[in-house]
């Protein structure tokens, strides 16, 4: 029987399945044309191999005039949900491929899944991946892998779902983001998490021990690594307020990890953000109480804000355009 034969009903709901069903490319090598680097720089974002983002809806609409009117009728009820394929390659970076039922018609958005999966590269992929993803640390801080982590964060918050570009006035009100890391599929063993079993780098054996901890499925040492740097992140601390203050404004749930679908890890965001204070300025810190001044008054309109998203308002201002 024709598609076009079926219920509308029917024919609906084969439409939306396959709309908002999310790409998944097979592997790198499949995937590797096109994709394009955020920045050059790795703390603002290196290491973050993008596709253009894909409509699933585009095929559809082209079919014929009657196709294209249904559909378009499916996109305009479908909620604000968004999925992002990230492979995590070794060395090679982290490739984001996400799937765009339609554009953000608002700034909130309901839920954004994330599914990231562990690949050993291969040898026929293009050079210029190589070397974007580094593990090995730096003087006095961490390595430049965390802020590539860090920063498929505060993309979304900043940019939207797909990356597409800032809002005017604003960032986007993201309610929910789910993480679910897989198990790997590629064959390889991942003795190592970031280095192949052809590797035996000397400072990998001064690194973390999730690292290297094969008594340990990968997919979990993963998710552990990612936790415990988010974690670090979030904390309140005067440091780290520049981090992690994009996440407390605009993610208004929770950040919620998974390993194999199962639940991880829970940042309750709206807890999290009731209770942040921070108690230590520093001891020859000149500025501390202007500094503390600060952070109640951004405490204070963090929360005012949260509660008209809660009512649904627009939201236009930034914290620096009031202070």
């Amino acid at each position: 029987m024709a598609i076009c034969n079926l219920p509308l009903e029917i024919r609906q709901d084969i439409f939306e399945r396959v709309i908002t069903s999310p790409i998944t490319p097979t592997t790198p090598s499949e995937s590797q044309h096109g994709r394009h680097d955020y920045t050059k720089n790795a703390f603002d974002g290196g290491g973050i191999w993008q596709l253009p983002p894909q409509n699933p809806a585009l095929c559809l609409l082209l079919v014929n005039k009657q196709f294209s009117s249904e559909v378009k009728d499916v996109v305009k009820r479908l909620p604000d949900n968004y999925h992002v394929d990230i492979m995590f390659l070794k060395h090679h970076g982290l490739w984001t491929t996400w799937t765009l039922p339609k554009k953000p018609t608002t700034q909130y958005i309901d839920t954004v899944t994330a599914t990231i999966r562990m690949f050993d590269p291969t040898d026929d992929l293009d050079p210029r991946f190589a070397k974007s993803l580094n593990f090995r640390g730096g003087d006095g801080g961490p390595e430049t892998a965390v802020w590539a982590f860090h920063n498929l964060l505060v993309f979304l918050v900043e940019k939207g779902p797909g990356y597409l570009g800032y809002l005017k006035d604003c960032c986007y009100i993201v309610k929910r983001i789910e993480i679910n890391i897989v198990a790997p599929t590629d064959g390889a063993t991942h003795k190592s998490i970031v280095c192949t079993d052809q590797e035996k780098p000397r400072w990998l054996q001064r690194r973390r021990a999730v690292f290297n901890d094969d008594t340990i499925p990968p997919e979990k040492r993963l998710a552990d690594y990612m936790v415990d740097n988010l974690r670090i992140v979030l904390r309140p601390d005067r440091q780290l307020k520049r981090y992690n203050e994009a996440l407390y404004e605009n993610v208004i749930e929770a950040i919620v990890f998974r390993v194999n679908g199962e639940e991880f890890k829970i940042f309750d965001m709206e807890k999290m953000m009731d209770a942040y204070d921070i108690h230590h300025w520093g001891t020859f810190n000149e500025y501390a109480e202007q500094q503390k001044e600060n952070l109640r008054k951004w405490k204070k309109w963090v929360l005012a804000r949260r509660a008209r998203v809660k009512q649904g308002l627009e939201l236009e201002e930034h914290f620096s355009d009031l202070y």
